[in-house]
């Protein structure tokens, strides 16, 4: 069960780790474009449920509820062996309870941020998930401080290979104009992002193409999302953008710098070396309810790895268009900023430690199967 853009790649890439060893394996559930190329029956798509927030999530509960009869009559008709739960925590956590009342095991691969925020769901993790396959270090220490068991697998981010790409080149590949500076517009994958978030974004982008008018903007396509979500958008602020759909990696190394919704797109900015800033809104209504369930001091993972402030978080209130401008002026004026966010990014690197999450993870699953077959 995958509910947005990045727990359908990494649940691709377990989907296929998993049938290198036991090709037999039937897997159904909700999942996206790359978990449906990879042979998951989905019978709901992931992007018809990304939403976050309490109040965003109202507007989608028709669709929620829907997706929940369903399971709920799949683990009737046809009950799997397995659960895989990925992210997604206010739906997954209820597919959890449902599983666990019917004998089903869980596993939950990439952990709720249950450590920064409503920590109270811990104690339905204990109760419904039979294993955490987390992917930062300290998460392990957490859950076995709380009597869950745990093994951490890595990163899956990391087990993506990085092209070899100079900026040069990949500009050339993208058909884009050199004599330029470019831009990047990561405003998520979630379509209750791309309204809440986008339009301020936008306005930011045409404050600095004033400021800079050798700029020009370029929003890499979430699988989550079509050209045509973006199009409202980009024809009330005509300034110069391109939307790139694939070759992500691509678009991240022609880019001098860029504003990116807070999310894992972070930390895959980091990877791909580019300074950026942070940013995030969600309605009032869950802001509000925020500011009394969120123990951390930081929301972006580069920042929450760190353990400090490595680019700068603009949320609420703050992710103002002008604000953005000015982070975004910064880092295009201050190569030695610059030097000094890309330092830190190669420490974030190293304390996740090795590649082979997917593999990993695959593992465990298979063994939890192979013991659930022989008991």
């Amino acid at each position: 069960m995958a509910g947005e853009a990045s727990g359908d790649k990494h649940g691709a890439r377990l989907v296929r780790e998993i049938k290198l060893s036991a090709p037999e394996a039937h897997i159904y559930g909700i999942g996206g474009t790359a978990m449906r190329a990879e042979g998951v029956a989905a019978f709901m798509d992931s992007g018809s449920l990304a939403v976050i927030g309490l109040w965003e999530v109202v507007h989608k509960i028709g669709m929620v509820w829907k997706a929940l009869r369903r399971i709920r009559q799949q683990f009737l008709t046809h009950p799997p062996d397995l659960v895989i739960l990925i992210d997604f925590p206010d739906f997954n956590l209820r597919v959890a309870h449902m599983a666990s009342k019917r004998g089903i095991p869980v596993v939950y691969y990439i952990s709720p941020q249950v450590w920064a925020w409503r920590k109270g769901r811990v104690k339905q993790i204990a109760r419904w998930v039979r294993k955490m396959l987390v992917i930062f270090p300290f998460e392990e220490t957490f859950y076995e401080r709380h009597g869950i068991q745990a093994e951490y697998v890595g990163h899956p981010l990391l087990d993506e290979p990085l092209e070899r790409m100079e900026r040069e080149e990949a500009i050339r590949l993208l058909n884009l104009d050199p004599n330029h500076r470019y831009i990047g517009l990561l405003p998520g994958s979630r379509h209750s992002e791309i309204r809440l978030m986008f339009p301020n974004i936008l306005r930011a982008g045409a404050l600095i193409h004033k400021r800079f008018p050798d700029t020009r903007f370029i929003v890499p396509l979430a699988n989550t999302l079509k050209e045509t979500d973006l199009t409202p958008y980009l024809k009330r602020f005509p300034i110069p953008v391109s939307v790139v759909d694939g070759r992500f990696q691509a678009a991240m190394r022609s880019m001098d710098a860029a504003i990116v919704a807070s999310g894992s797109a972070t930390l895959e900015t980091a990877m791909l070396d580019v300074p950026m800033c942070i940013v995030y809104r969600v309605s009032p209504i869950t802001a509000v309810v925020g500011r009394f369930v969120i123990k951390t001091d930081h929301i972006g993972i580069i920042n929450l790895i760190a353990g400090r402030r490595v680019a700068v978080e603009l949320i609420q209130n703050k992710a103002t268009p002008r604000r953005m401008a000015r982070e975004i002026g910064f880092l295009l004026t201050d190569p030695e900023r610059c030097d000094r966010m890309k330092a830190d990014y190669r420490e974030i690197r190293a304390k996740l430690g090795d590649s082979g999450a997917s593999p990993k993870a695959a593992r465990h699953i298979l063994e939890i199967l192979q013991a659930g077959a022989t008991a």
